[in-house]
Formats: C-alpha cells, structure tokens, sequence
C-alpha cells in the first residue's frame, strides 16, 4: 500500500489544508490534513539514519528534497494540527472487531495499526458524526492490520473474493472480520459509496500480494505509462477514503451524491501524489522498502528524481485547487464554517521542525 497510504512495510499512516475561497472547502480541508501531518512526521523520523548507512540518495540531496517539499506545503498554506489520543474511540473500535469476529489474540497483536486507525479518523474524518467516524476507525484498523500482515496472510488474500462470493467462511479471522465489517458500508455509506468501498477493499486486498512480490523494480515500456497510476489507484485504497467524507447521516445520496460524486476522483489523485512526494524520503533510508512512485516515474520519464518529484509536486498543486474550487462551486453542499479561517492565516510548515 506503499502509493497511498501506508509504507510497503507498516510504520505509521502514509497518508491540505488551507482557506481559499469560501467555506465549502471545508470538506476538503480536514481530508488532508491527517494524511499530510502523518507522512511529514514518518519522513522527519528518518531523519536520524542518515549516518547509519541506510540512505540512498545519490542524485540529489536531503536539502533539495526537504525545499520540495517545504515549497509544496506553502504553496498549499498547510499547517500540521496537534494529535490528540482518543481511547474511547480505540475501545470502541476494539469492541466492534471482537464483535465482527476477530479473535482476543488477533487483537491484541494489531493494537498498533488500531492506534495509527485512530489517529487517521480523528485528524482526517473530525467533521463526521461519532458514528461514522467510528466505521472509518474499524475499516481502517482492518487494512492497516492487512497490510502489516500481507506475506502471512497472502495465501487467503488471493482466494479472498472467491471465499466471499461463494458465502464461505474465512480462515483467518481478520479477513473474516473485515468481511462483516464491510457488510456495514451500503448502510452507513449509502448504496453507491458503500459499493464503491467494497469494490476498492477487493481491489486493494488483490493487488497488494501482487505488491508484495514486486521485490525489484518494474520495467515499464513509455507507451505503458498509465500503469503506475492504475496500479497505485489498486494498492492505494483512495477510493474507499475519499467516499468515506459523505456518509448517510450527513450528505445522504438521495441529495448529493450527484454534486459529490464529481469531485472523487480528484481527491484520489491528490491523495495519491500527496503520499508520493512526502513518502520519498521513508522509502529511500528505509533498507526494507522498495522503489516508490516518484522512481518508476522517474524512469518512466528518463529524468532525475528531482525532476520527477517537481513535476509531481506541480500537479499535486494544480489539482489541489481545482478541488477547492469545484466544491467551492457546488453551492447545495453546505460545509461547516468553524475553524476554516485559522487555516488560511498558518503559515509555512518546515520539515525539520516537524516532531
């Protein structure tokens, strides 16, 4: 899952935020946050294993990869928020998989990828009900923890969508739990989002073995450039995240699935180029992940790294506003006000100073 959200080995989440035109870029802005404050704080941990051998960059440097993304930041005025722990919501969620039939010891074991779960609803989703803030903690409980899991679960992960067409039973009780678990989504989701979850579930849970055993880097021929964002679009679970922001109980489909669903597909591309610029550097020092986007771009294209990451860095912005603009437009979407201005009065945000 290493193009979106997560690393290709889990360490935390590796998922902006400003005022720009009116409060409907609410919806928008705490989209980005939590997946922005979340990949700058597992670059920055990095940091530290410059000297330790692990490092990679020989193209370019640490300072031309941190102006990047510094220039990225500004360009889009974010500003890292503070997290907050909710243990509530971790109990919560505990109890809704020991329901859904994940087993004690299961549990226990996952407590970590439960936690980063947490921290991504309550950074990114703070604008949704309880309720549905929950679902999103679950679900993304069940990928972090499948994606930390990938090589010990590969051999039910490629008979996954068999088991569950034919109404059998999984082994593992994990997959069993996210089965029961995405029987929710229609309810909680609406018909359309909540297939469109489903859909991207199977499609994440399917590619990411074929990710698994990508362990070189992979040709490909020019003419077969859209392959990395088809691919990406697969590992990436995008989709799921971007319909999670218009649950049932607050953007109904019978209202406004026609405005909303218009603006889906650009928040999965942002999310996607956010993840490949500031996962570069994890990817790089980090002896056990493999080449990221940003590489097979780079080769793709013959060009430099840091030539790659400009240009990738270019449209992320240029997509960025498109968005706020297009729901800017969207003028029966009524987003809250509260907090919006504060965003468009932080300033720059520096990599180095981040925890």
């Amino acid at each position: 899952m290493k193009d979106f959200l997560y690393g290709s080995q889990f360490n935390h989440i590796s998922w902006s935020a400003s005022y720009l035109l009116s409060m409907h870029s609410q919806l928008f802005i705490p989209l980005m946050i939590g997946s922005m404050m979340y990949l700058l704080r597992v670059a920055t941990q990095y940091y530290g294993r410059r000297n330790a051998g692990h490092c990679h960059f020989h193209q370019w440097t640490e300072m031309e990869y941190e102006q990047i993304v510094n220039n990225f930041l500004s360009d889009i005025s974010f500003k890292a928020p503070l997290a907050r722990s909710n243990l509530d919501l971790q109990s919560l969620v505990e109890k809704r998989m020991a329901s859904q039939g994940v087993s004690p010891i299961m549990i226990d074991r996952v407590k970590r990828c439960i936690k980063t779960g947490i921290k991504i609803t309550t950074l990114t989703y703070s604008f949704l009900s309880p309720a549905a803030q929950e679902a999103i903690a679950t679900y993304a409980s069940y990928v972090i923890s499948i994606d930390d899991l990938t090589t010990e679960l590969s051999e039910e992960l490629e008979t996954y969508t068999a088991t569950l067409t034919l109404g059998r039973k999984h082994r593992h009780t994990l997959l069993q739990g996210l089965t029961n678990h995405l029987g929710d989504q229609c309810r909680i989701f609406g018909p359309f989002g909540g297939d469109m979850i489903v859909k991207g579930t199977i499609e994440f849970l399917s590619s990411a073995v074929i990710e698994a055993r990508q362990t070189e880097g992979l040709f490909l021929p020019k003419d077969a450039g859209e392959y990395l964002n088809f691919f990406r679009a697969k590992t990436g679970v995008a989709e799921p995240f971007a319909f999670f922001c218009f649950p049932e109980d607050t953007y109904p489909e019978t209202a406004y699935l026609d405005t909303y669903v218009k603006a889906v597909p650009s928040i999965m591309l942002f999310l996607g180029y956010v993840n490949d610029i500031l996962s570069f550097y994890k990817e790089e020092v980090s002896p056990t992940d493999s080449a990221g986007f940003i590489h097979s771009h780079s080769k793709l294209h013959t060009i430099s790294l840091a030539q790659s990451s400009r240009q990738i860095t270019r449209e992320t912005v240029q997509v960025h506003f498109e968005l706020i603009t297009g729901l800017n437009q969207q003028g029966d979407l009524k987003f809250p006000a509260r907090g919006v201005r504060e965003f468009s009065r932080r300033g720059k945000t520096n990599v180095g100073a981040l925890p």
